[in-house]
């Protein structure tokens, strides 16, 4: 069967060095939090488009909407890359309409997932950035498929 939910997105950034696997990373952390949520969704990573490119591609689109992602990153003032926050929006096939949208930001908690701790960066041993840009992406991008489970979107 054909996946419902096709996951795309992109990161804008002002960073000099940026690994674009983290994108692919988090984009495949929310297939899997559709596949595996309360309300299973069948859905597949597309990958890297903008929110032009996504639009087009859910017009061609027959039944499967198109979940967009836009994680916006920033450097702190240690020169880390970390996230602002992160757009999404749930395009209707064939028209490429917003069924909906909305914007998350990294929750500053430090329990992560299930029981493990993320320390606080410190001062004297600043986090690798990468790192912890990641992990937020991971984050954020595990959160929306809840988001649109308890909006009521998934079950329609």
């Amino acid at each position: 069967a054909d996946a419902k939910i096709l996951v795309a997105g992109e990161v804008v950034h002002d960073y000099a060095y940026y690994s674009s696997s983290d994108l692919g990373t988090a984009l495949k952390e929310c297939v899997y939090a559709f596949r595996s949520g309360p309300m299973i969704v069948d859905a597949a990573k597309l990958g890297k488009l903008d929110f032009t490119e996504a639009k087009d591609r859910a017009r061609q689109q027959t039944d499967a909407y198109i979940l967009w992602i836009s994680f916006v990153t920033t450097q702190d003032d240690r020169g880390n890359m970390r996230v602002a926050y992160a757009d999404y929006a749930m395009l209707m096939p064939k028209t490429g309409d917003r069924l909906t949208f909305g914007r998350l930001k990294p929750n500053a908690r430090t329990v992560v997932g299930t029981g493990g701790i993320l320390g606080l960066p410190t001062p004297s041993r600043p986090r690798n950035s990468p790192v912890q840009a990641r992990l937020e992406m991971k984050d954020i991008a595990r959160q929306i498929p809840a988001i649109l489970g308890r909006g009521g979107w998934l079950g329609r």
